[in-house]
């Protein structure tokens, strides 16, 4: 009789729960069937997964769900939606998925992968305070030697062969020197900026999921290092130990600068002359600062690629510009950061640059309760992930989206514009993240674009290749993903200089 009681509470247990995780499941989002249990486990590409969602947008509507091995995946395909969500209820949604290997190898320690609290708040206060629109112009004489000395590697290297390493070695010189105020000498790439480098890949390798099985599989974290099958442990803790010898050696760079006598010309410098103004200890203060010599690095080579390509492939637009930044500098001169307000449409093919190919495609965040957005559940412990990808193919936004097309936003930077022009949706709004975790570089991410940009196209006509493909009017630009970034997926261009007198102004370093 008990067991027949027992049996029967169990079977009313069992169909109460399933009744109510019924009712709970048609209040989600639509979406894909996946298979019993695994779900969409398996099903996702692997690469290029923002174009896999677009497509599910336009067939389910700009929320839809997936769900992998029991964890609900919400997707939002629309800027209404992320900007709703990510941006006016920041408060909810400024956590990330968790990384155990960001936390494994000491990653937490660094903006990127910090929660929000008051770390976090003091580290975004600091970046602020030292990289906003004022305090920038303190760098403005290093961003622009800095875009001088890149303008000159298309001349040892015209055909782009080492592209992506003169752009990493480019910008890995000037984070250096804004952030500690060491000035990259020609013999320390390996010492100095490969190990930056190296850490830029693998903190985007992390963010991208390339680990997340210990994700799936937390247990996996938990074994001793001397345990087989613990590679990635290993790995770990290998970066751990590297992540230190970074911040350390940053550390005592800025130390020796200040112990020279000569006044304090870098961020890290800065901040340790006003250190009582912010709650950092030292180990904190150090890692805080590692952010600044590597979290910009494959974001920037991105858009640096972007520019390289639309310019081969639309000269007219190319043309164009260099009519620009030839009025405002005569031929006779390189740019300068104070030229800025007077090259409009350099500033719009920026923004165009950052909407053709979005810096960061996909941005998550955990969902830490309950929420509801047009009549949708969005579930306490699912990742909500804005499809920056779609935002930017949204034909109701951006007409022709496919199409690389500076125009669309000269309302946005020309004040010559007719003050009535409807704006378009800036692309800014988006690319560099939403809410309490928007990048809090983003000004010293546009000047540096600003800068490479008006060099080269004052000294160099940009051509496709020989053998560069010839797009169709209605095809779009091929990515691929880099970690949890994307880029274009290959650069045929070649860089010409414009005439004598253009390269000349180059000169010597």
């Amino acid at each position: 009789m008990v067991l027949q009681m027992l049996a029967a509470l169990v079977v009313f247990t069992g169909c109460v729960f399933w009744i109510s995780t019924k009712r709970r499941d048609r209040r989600l989002p639509p979406g894909p069937c996946g298979r019993p249990l695994l779900g969409h486990y398996g099903m996702l590409p692997k690469t290029n997964i923002w174009t896999y969602f677009h497509a599910l947008s336009k067939q389910y509507g700009n929320m839809f769900r997936i769900r992998v091995l029991g964890h609900d995946i919400v997707v939002v395909g629309s800027f209404d939606a992320a900007d709703a969500l990510l941006h006016k209820q920041s408060n909810r949604y400024s956590n990330k998925p968790r990384r155990r290997m960001g936390e494994l190898s000491g990653l937490t320690a660094t903006l990127p992968f910090m929660d929000p609290g008051p770390l976090f708040q003091n580290a975004r206060k600091l970046f602020r305070q030292e990289l906003g629109p004022r305090a920038l112009t303190q760098y403005y004489h290093d961003i622009e030697r800095t875009a001088r000395s890149y303008a000159q590697t298309f001349v040892s290297d015209p055909n782009c062969e080492c592209l992506e390493h003169n752009i990493d070695r480019s910008m890995g010189v000037l984070f250096m020197k804004v952030a500690s105020g060491y000035v990259v000498n020609d013999d320390d790439d390996d010492r100095v900026l490969a190990p930056v480098k190296q850490l830029a890949d693998f903190a985007a390798d992390v963010l991208g999921g390339m680990y997340s099985i210990i994700d799936r599989i937390p247990l996996l974290s938990a074994l001793p290092l001397w345990a087989p099958g613990t590679e990635l442990l290993r790995l770990a803790e290998s970066w751990r130990k590297r992540l230190h010898q970074i911040a350390d050696a940053n550390a005592e760079r800025v130390r020796e600068e200040l112990t020279s006598g000569s006044p304090s010309t870098s961020f890290m410098g800065n901040l340790y002359s006003n250190s009582e103004e912010f709650n950092f200890d030292e180990e904190q203060f150090e890692f805080i600062a590692v952010t600044m010599t590597a979290g910009g690095m494959l974001p920037l080579q991105s858009a640096s690629l972007t520019f390289l390509t639309a310019m081969a492939r639309y000269p007219g637009i190319q043309k164009k510009a260099q009519a620009e930044v030839d009025r405002v500098l005569g031929g006779n001169r390189l740019p300068l950061m104070s030229d800025r307000q007077d090259l409009p449409y350099v500033s719009a093919i920026i923004l165009e640059v950052l909407r053709w190919v979005p810096l960061a495609p996909l941005l998550a965040r955990n969902v830490l309760e309950d929420d509801e957005y047009e009549g949708y559940l969005i579930p306490k412990g699912a990742t909500i992930v804005a499809n920056n990808w779609s935002i930017t193919r949204d034909p109701k936004i951006y007409p022709e989206p496919h199409i690389f097309r500076p125009e669309r936003f000269l309302s946005l930077v020309d004040d010559s514009q007719d003050p009535t022009t409807e704006h378009p949706l800036d692309p800014r709004e988006y690319a560099f993240g939403y809410g309490r975790r928007i990048c809090p570089g983003l000004d010293f991410a546009e000047a540096i674009l600003f800068m490479n940009i008006t060099h080269i196209l004052a000294v160099f006509d940009i051509l496709p290749t020989d053998s560069a493909k010839t797009p169709t009017s209605d095809e779009d630009i091929e990515m691929k993903t880099v970690g949890a970034a994307c880029r274009v997926e290959s650069v045929q261009c070649v860089l010409r200089p414009r005439s004598a007198d253009a390269l000349a102004l180059l000169g010597d370093l």
